[in-house]
């Protein structure tokens, strides 16, 4: 089932609502493929998308969301690490992607999708806590790790997985 939504934060937790409502097609994942950075969000709009994904966590509804492509500056330009939202709720599993370098069959290494001034975002988020599965891992305070919480091979000769243009995005039932 593919939903469809505005570019506008009131029709993304629409839609969220929407999909995670649907008593037809009874999506048990979402994939979201929409955000800016978390320092665009004004509390109102991230609080009714929040409201949103937590109707999906109560129904048991999976929701992955990209991480978006700007790196970790998330496209702002003052040389602070800025991450997305909604892929920094904590609702969510937020997902970026890797490059792999392969030697015949087998992958030999896998880093951080990045090409030029496009790549896998990142960043701490400065409305959520860490989460406890980082809680114990030591977090550079100048350096934050990527912000995906799960990254995916991307590959040049098809469109990026972590790529977030618009607000396309898709639910799945399994």
């Amino acid at each position: 089932m593919v939903y469809f939504a505005q570019n506008t934060t009131a029709s993304l937790a629409a839609a969220i609502h929407q999909a995670v409502f649907d008593d037809v097609n009874r999506p048990q994942v979402l994939s979201i493929s929409w955000g800016s950075a978390e320092k665009f969000w004004q509390p109102g709009p991230r609080a009714a998308v929040q409201a949103a994904l937590a109707d999906a966590v109560r129904l048991k509804v999976s929701v992955t969301v990209a991480s978006g492509d700007l790196l970790a500056t998330g496209g702002v330009s003052d040389g602070a690490a800025h991450v997305f939202f909604p892929s920094s709720s904590p609702y969510v599993l937020g997902c970026g992607g890797t490059a792999l370098t392969l030697q015949g069959d087998d992958i030999v290494s896998e880093t951080v999708w990045k090409e030029n001034f496009t790549g896998t975002g990142g960043g701490i988020s400065e409305v959520f806590p860490v989460p406890d599965f980082q809680a114990h891992a030591a977090l550079p305070p100048s350096s934050p790790p990527a912000q995906g919480d799960a990254a995916f091979p991307t590959s040049p000769r098809r469109p990026r997985a972590s790529r977030a243009i618009g607000s396309f995005w898709m639910a799945t039932r399994s």
